[in-house]
C-alpha cells in the first residue's frame, strides 16, 4: 500500500510540473502581443480556477487518507466526499502562485534570472556522470537515475534494497527496482535536447 501511496504521491507532483510546464512552452510559442491574452484567457474562462479547485481536493483527500490510514478500496469515496466541501480562492492555492510567478516571468523576461534556474532538468545521471538515455524516477525521493547505472548498483550492492545514492538525498529509506517508474520529463526533456542539437 505504501508503494501505491508513493506512486500516487510522484504521479501528482509530475501532472503539477506538467501543466505548469505546458502553459510556460505555449507562452514562449507565442507572439509577444499573444502571451498577455493567452494568460488572460487561462484565467477568465477559469481553467485556472478549476485546477486550483481540483489541486486543493487531491491534496485534502491525500492528506486525510494517510493519515487515517484509508484502505485502497475506499479512497474514492474520500475523493468524491472531498470534492463536494466548499474550496479556497485560487490565490490560496501553491499552484496559482507557482503559475502567476512563471507567467510573471514570461510577462516580464528581465526579472527571470531566479526562474529560469528553478526550471532546469538535469540530464546528467548522477551515478555514471554522464547523459541519461532511460531516465527513471524513484518514488520514495523523487530522485532521477538513468535506469542501467541504478540497476547495476543494485546488482552489486542488495537485494533488500540500497539507498539512494544521490548526493545530498536526506532520504534513508531503502528502495529496490520496482520503487523506480519511468520519468517521463526528463525523458521530454531528453528528445528536446537531441532535437535541439540536429
Amino acid at each position: 500500500m505504501n508503494q501505491l501511496r508513493r506512486e500516487r504521491d510522484s504521479l501528482y507532483k509530475d501532472i503539477h510540473s506538467m501543466v505548469l510546464s505546458t502553459a510556460q512552452l505555449m507562452c514562449k510559442n507565442l507572439k509577444d502581443e499573444d502571451v498577455e491574452d493567452f494568460i488572460e484567457k487561462l484565467e477568465k474562462d477559469e481553467i485556472l480556477v478549476k485546477y486550483c479547485k481540483q489541486e486543493e481536493s487531491w491534496k485534502s483527500a491525500f492528506q486525510y487518507i494517510d493519515s487515517q490510514n484509508v484502505p485502497v478500496e475506499d479512497e474514492c469515496m474520500v475523493y468524491e466526499a472531498i470534492q463536494k466541501q466548499p474550496k479556497n480562492p485560487p490565490e490560496h492555492c501553491h499552484f496559482y502562485t507557482q503559475f502567476r510567478e512563471k507567467m510573471d516571468g514570461i510577462l516580464h523576461p528581465e526579472d527571470t534570472d531566479l526562474l529560469e534556474t528553478q526550471c532546469t532538468i538535469n540530464l546528467i545521471d548522477p551515478i555514471s556522470k554522464s547523459r541519461m538515455k532511460d531516465p527513471v524516477k524513484n518514488v520514495i525521493c523523487n530522485h532521477t537515475y538513468d535506469r542501467y547505472s541504478i540497476a547495476e548498483i543494485m546488482k552489486r550492492k542488495s537485494a533488500t534494497g540500497i539507498r539512494c545514492p544521490y548526493q545530498g538525498c536526506n532520504n534513508r529509506e531503502l528502495f529496490k527496482l520496482q520503487d523506480l517508474v519511468p520519468d517521463e520529463i526528463t525523458k521530454q526533456a531528453l528528445l528536446s535536447a537531441e532535437a535541439d542539437s540536429d
